[in-house]
């Protein structure tokens, strides 16, 4: 009797334990499931509002425009009137006042008298005619030798004269207080072996500089360039051909 109680009581126990043990399953998989509830729904929560996104937007949507005529009176005072918002009729126009005169114009004063009592400050004047460039001068820039030892520093290209490429050229630059020619452009091209020849004999050349009042001043020039080719006569050739004795 004793051992039928104790096997029944172990069995009790036993079935208590594993309904428990069970129990205890279900509730743990319950909390992992709420804890993964929670962190889902917390990560999926818009906390900080969104940044909108840059970039272009394209809107098809029609437009209408209107285009409005607007006839501006002849008067310019009524114009401007009709500008700050105050319409003047074009049939009755008031005449507007006539200024009254200054007394320090009528007196041979104002800007003119303010002109004429200031002298010039000739250090200014100086500046500025070393800084600006000018067309003409009182004394215009001339190369140093003539134009004769210009044409010496040219070597006519050989490609060229086999081309048989002649003619004229212009170059514009601008001739430094000091005699350099500086800004060198050609206006009118001939060849680009030819313009470069040019180009290159101009940078080898010094001036004389224009002066103005008496001073160097900066002067833009343009020069006429000629290519030709000479062909030597019988004679040249033949001069050239005999040999001199000394």
């Amino acid at each position: 009797m004793s051992s039928w109680i104790g096997r029944i009581s172990t069995q009790t126990l036993r079935a208590a334990l594993r309904s428990s043990l069970q129990t205890y399953v279900v509730r743990v998989q319950l909390a992992l499931v709420g804890v993964l509830l929670i962190l889902l729904g917390v990560t999926h929560l818009p906390l900080h509002p969104a940044t909108p996104a840059l970039g272009w937007q394209f809107n098809d949507a029609p437009r209408s425009y209107r285009i409005d005529l607007i006839e501006l009176p002849d008067d310019p005072a009524a114009a401007s009137s009709a500008a700050s918002g105050g319409a003047i009729p074009t049939t009755h126009r008031e005449a507007l006042p006539e200024p009254e005169p200054d007394p320090l114009d009528e007196a041979g004063g104002g800007d003119e008298a303010l002109d004429a009592s200031d002298p010039p400050d000739p250090d200014l004047a100086a500046m500025e005619s070393r800084s600006a460039v000018l067309e003409f001068s009182e004394q215009m820039p001339e190369i140093e030798g003539g134009i004769g030892s210009y044409y010496l520093n040219i070597q006519y290209p050989r490609a060229a004269i086999e081309a048989g490429v002649h003619g004229r050229l212009i170059l514009s630059f601008v001739v430094e207080q000091d005699g350099r020619p500086t800004q060198i452009e050609v206006l009118q091209s001939l060849h680009p072996l030819c313009d470069s020849s040019a180009v290159r004999a101009l940078r080898q050349t010094r001036f004389v500089p224009g002066r103005q009042n008496g001073e160097p001043v900066r002067v833009r020039m343009r020069l006429p360039v000629h290519f030709k080719i000479v062909t030597p006569t019988a004679d040249q050739r033949a001069e050239i051909e005999t040999p001199h004795s000394g």
